[in-house]
């Protein structure tokens, strides 16, 4: 490679980098694309190397962003990353990533062999990365919308549904036995899996965005802003509660729409910074309920290594997590 092929490298590798630090920061790509357009015209003029020009491309992305928010100009990207249309394409997506997860346990620990019927082996991978992304959508949608309780109880219903029908077809199946699963079944419901992921990608339309700089009114606009406050920066319903109601009163002190006075929803959520502590309680529940349901399966009869070795993982991760939070209450009363 010559030096002007590695110089074009090496200038595609940091605005590559570039480009997922701001995806990472939930930067709308209108916003992305005008940000490394004028980082690569820059660079073009002056034949310098990015880095050299911009520093690393974490820290130029973080300058980026506070400069267009010192600006009052839009960067967030406007809705949620969640869509309905990524349940069948990612769930057949999922389904593929557990079969082949079976199919891996199953050639080490017991050389190809499968006790499923055949049923039960397609259908658990399949309605298991339904019941994922159809969960993990419900929860996004809901929480952007109403308080965390809700999309909790929303969201687990889902999973609940999903595992009542694992087992009424696992009990179907022990009922009414079709044919004896093998490795080669599994192997080819990966592979079915996948491409169906990726027909369904093609086949199903996307989801239109709303357009970049659409009014709202103000009802709306303060729904929006609280579903972002829950969904990205992980507030309490309270402090939620209090950051509307400020910018509510704001908005009629002003006699302006909200609108006019704060700008886009989105880009007036992201001025307040994400709640670490309510964060850290809140993937302290999760992984305590997570260890509590891999505990239940390690209890004899019919426990196994895998799932003592996931109740060891998960109530690492709990004890991780409420340490955190009993330091920064240390912190907070100091």
């Amino acid at each position: 490679m010559n030096e002007a092929d590695q110089r074009s490298a090496d200038v595609e590798h940091w605005l590559d980098s570039a480009r997922l630090r701001l995806a990472v920061a939930n930067v709308a790509a209108p916003v992305r694309d005008e940000m490394l357009e004028r980082a690569r015209l820059l660079v073009d003029q002056t034949g310098e190397s990015p880095t050299g020009l911009f520093g690393p491309p974490g820290e130029w992305a973080e300058e980026q962003i506070a400069e267009r928010r010192s600006q009052g100009l839009p960067c967030v990207a406007p809705d949620p990353s969640a869509s309905w249309r990524d349940v069948p394409v990612m769930g057949m997506y999922v389904a593929a990533g557990l079969g082949a997860v079976i199919l891996a346990l199953a050639l080490i620990k017991r050389g190809g062999e499968l006790d499923y019927d055949l049923l039960g082996l397609v259908g658990f991978p399949v309605v298991g990365g339904l019941t994922v992304m159809t969960a993990l959508t419900a929860w996004e949608k809901t929480l952007s919308r109403r308080p965390v309780g809700v999309a909790i109880a929303v969201g687990g219903a889902v999973a609940l549904g999903g595992a009542l029908g694992l087992a009424l077809l696992f009990g179907w199946g022990r009922d009414h036995p079709t044919a004896e699963a093998s490795a080669w079944h599994l192997g080819l419901l990966v592979l079915a899996c996948a491409l169906g992921g990726k027909v369904l990608d093609r086949l199903l339309p996307e989801q239109e965005p709303r357009t970049w700089r659409t009014p709202r009114a103000d009802h709306e606009w303060l729904e929006v802003l609280a579903g972002v406050l829950r969904l990205r920066a992980d507030m309490p319903e309270s402090r939620v509660h209090t950051i509307v109601a400020e910018a509510q009163a704001h908005a009629v002190e002003a006699g302006s729409t909200l609108q006019e006075e704060f700008g886009r929803p989105e880009d007036y959520a992201s001025q307040f910074p994400v709640d670490e502590t309510n964060r850290a309680r809140r993937k302290a529940w999760l992984y305590s309920a997570l260890a509590a349901l891999a505990a239940i399966t390690a209890l004899p009869p019919g426990s196994s290594w895998s799932a003592v070795l996931l109740t060891l993982l998960w109530g690492a991760l709990a004890t991780r997590e409420w340490r955190r939070l009993r330091r920064s209450a240390g912190r907070g009363q100091r």
